[in-house]
């Protein structure tokens, strides 16, 4: 039996699926668990996408599971319009979503499809459905892609009037990757990483919370996206666009702005010690 200490399997690859994500759901029942496992205990290929941190499963689900901080009635329209989607809903009220929907109706038609995302929202007008296409950096849109309708034109979304669709792209992929999105601007988009990204930042920074809290959850999210190699448009805090880079900093003493002596030895730990 293997050591339950252990977190990497032989392989290299991680043992546990909560290793690999922020948003650990309360309980092993519910919504936010089956959507979840959806993913990470799916035998069939889903679960050795969650397990590879390169793979666009594993970007897409542990990464937008990062929403269930926040209110539906900001973010579900914030998503929209960052996206630049000309008709913005107002006033949701709620919203659920999956990870890796596959239509059984349309394996039966011969057009199978596996939506990265599919979120159904509710507002004043009723509700509506929004499929997520992603792709990791450098990556292409496949045939289907270039076809909103292979993911909208599924069955099950046929009975929604309004059907939204997003691609979730890397900001360097804007100028090679060109979606589907000129023939219905009003419910189509393109939202780059880093835009979703900044996005989850700048709602983490108007949570109503403390300010201590507030930092730590936007902190978080930001090392989150950039260990995926994602710099969100929108930093934790505004004056860490103003800090130097490790290639800039002095390597010496004698370099301007290096630290000295009397730096090190600063009583910061003291409980009188003043800013």
């Amino acid at each position: 039996m293997a050591d339950a200490t252990l977190l990497k399997s032989v392989d290299g690859l991680p043992r546990f699926w909560w290793s690999q994500l922020c948003a650990i759901p309360p309980a092993q029942r519910g919504l936010s668990y089956e959507r979840l496992k959806r993913v990470w205990f799916d035998q069939t290929g889903a679960r050795d996408w969650f397990r590879n941190s390169k793979c666009e499963a594993h970007l897409v689900t542990t990464l937008f599971e990062n929403m269930v901080l926040f209110e539906p009635r900001l973010w579900v329209p914030e998503l929209l319009s960052t996206a630049s989607v000309r008709m913005i809903p107002g006033g949701v009220t709620h919203c659920r979503w999956n990870y890796e929907f596959e239509d059984d109706e349309n394996l039966k038609n011969g057009r199978p499809s596996i939506a990265d995302v599919v979120l159904c929202a509710r507002d004043k007008s009723g509700e509506f459905v929004l499929v997520i296409e992603a792709k990791r950096g450098k990556g292409s849109l496949k045939a289907g892609d270039h076809e909103p309708d292979y993911y909208l034109g599924s069955p099950k979304f046929r009975s929604y009037t309004r059907r939204y669709m997003l691609y979730l792209i890397d900001a360097g992929d804007l100028e090679t990757t060109k979606p589907p999105i000129a023939d219905d601007p009003d419910h189509r988009g393109v939202l780059t990483w880093q835009q979703f990204a900044g996005l989850q930042v700048s709602l983490a920074n108007q949570l109503d919370l403390s300010e201590v809290h507030r930092s730590f959850i936007a902190g978080a999210i930001q090392y989150q996206f950039c260990e995926h190699g994602i710099r969100p448009s929108v930093l934790a805090a505004r004056y860490l666009e103003r800090e130097p880079s490790y290639d800039t900093m002095p390597t010496t003493k004698d370099q301007r702005g290096a630290q000295q002596t009397s730096d090190r030895r600063d009583p910061i730990w003291r409980c009188d010690w003043e800013e």
